[in-house]
């Protein structure tokens, strides 16, 4: 009798393991589909000593630009949104770092801004399309119609919420109409910070446009990138006027970090938290594996400054209410990874700044 049960028991659990390989495997073409390899290395030469090898990617960036703006940059359009308080000294770097690399558009809410936020931006303009919306909206403005963060941005707004998560209540009313305007407009959408910087992996001939880097995800309804996240630098106070953050901030920790999402806005209907937006097709949904790109195999590398320094980093703490950043503060003071990715931004930037109209070259293959 032990013998007759135990011969379906043990058919079940070969089935059972089977099924569970056979579904590994299937799970890995997948992976293997979806996403393109990169190599380990993040810089394309040996490094030397740090000051030669700081010489040579600021070549590398200068030598991947162009007066010409690329037609690629043209047809394929992304638009990156945000919400700021009080961030003009970073804004202008941020703009000009990401139009450099082929955003089209930046939509920039604008949440009871007491600095210079316009006059920061003065001049960028001119190489992409800056909008700048008042958010929330004024008390003489009515709400965009079906907006399904409206109650919880506007109880921020009066006051009625003072939690940690307060200020991300009107950062997803703000994301949704961003969504709603670029649908017909955009094939890429992000919804990102100011101190959040997207830069795609070199290729064998230098900087590679946004564009170029994001045509592996052309089948896919959005992907999630995984941060690189920086610390403080060991800076005690802000960075100065005519400071870069991307080259002063260049050491980092190891950890995984955030997550943020390039969508396509026709498959997006809204974001249920500032990381992740709420997709269309519920398969897509559930299947966070299938979008989310490990940092090792992403074409694009997301580069995050959390800790612009640690005046500003315990500011954090008031503006959220949550002491636990107290304990980031001093982990993030003491990262000691050297990064010096995207120093081949730095030169452009400058250039930009200065007024010279430039972007990055497309690839070799566009005629």
């Amino acid at each position: 009798m032990k013998k007759e049960r135990t011969a379906p028991v043990l058919f079940i659990i070969i089935i059972t393991v089977g099924v569970l390989c056979f579904s590994y495997l299937l799970l890995c073409c997948c992976y293997y589909y979806y996403y393109p390899i990169t190599g380990p290395n993040e810089i394309p030469f040996a490094e030397g000593e740090g000051e030669d090898t700081m010489t040579r990617l600021m070549l590398l960036g200068n030598t991947s630009a162009t007066h010409t703006k690329p037609s690629i940059m043209m047809t394929t359009q992304i638009a990156m949104c945000t919400m700021v308080k009080n961030e003009a000294k970073y804004v202008r770097e941020w703009v000009e770092f990401h139009s450099l690399l082929g955003v089209n558009r930046f939509i920039i809410f604008d949440n009871d801004s007491s600095d210079s936020l316009r006059a920061a931006l003065n001049g960028s303009m001119m190489m992409a399309e800056v909008i700048i919306v008042r958010w929330p909206p004024s008390p003489s403005r009515s709400w965009p119609p079906g907006n399904p963060h409206e109650e919880r941005c506007q109880g921020y707004a009066d006051g009625k919420y003072r939690d940690e998560w307060a200020y991300s209540y009107c950062q997803l009313a703000a994301f949704h109409e961003c969504l709603r305007w670029e649908s017909a407009r955009s094939r890429w959408v992000a919804a990102v910070d100011v101190d959040e910087f997207f830069m795609p992996r070199y290729s064998q001939n230098g900087l590679r446009t946004l564009q170029d880097a994001l045509k592996p995800y052309e089948h896919m309804h959005g992907i999630s990138l995984s941060s690189f996240t920086y610390g403080t630098g060991h800076r005690a106070l802000p960075i100065a006027a005519g400071e870069l953050m991307i080259e002063t901030h260049l050491l980092r920790g190891n950890d995984a970090g955030v997550v943020k999402e390039f969508v396509d806005p026709l498959k997006v209907d809204t974001y249920y938290c500032v990381h992740w937006a709420h997709y269309m097709d519920p398969l897509w949904n559930s299947l966070f594996i299938m979008r989310t790109i490990p940092r090792h195999r992403s074409t694009i590398r997301f580069n995050y400054f959390p800790f612009r320094s640690v005046i500003e980093s315990r500011h954090k703490v008031f503006k959220n209410m949550n002491p636990g950043i107290y304990r980031e503060i001093d982990k993030w003071d003491k990262v000691d990874i050297e990064d010096l990715f995207l120093i081949p931004m730095v030169p452009l930037i400058r250039r930009r700044l200065a007024g010279e109209r430039i972007w990055v070259r497309a690839a070799a293959t566009e005629v």
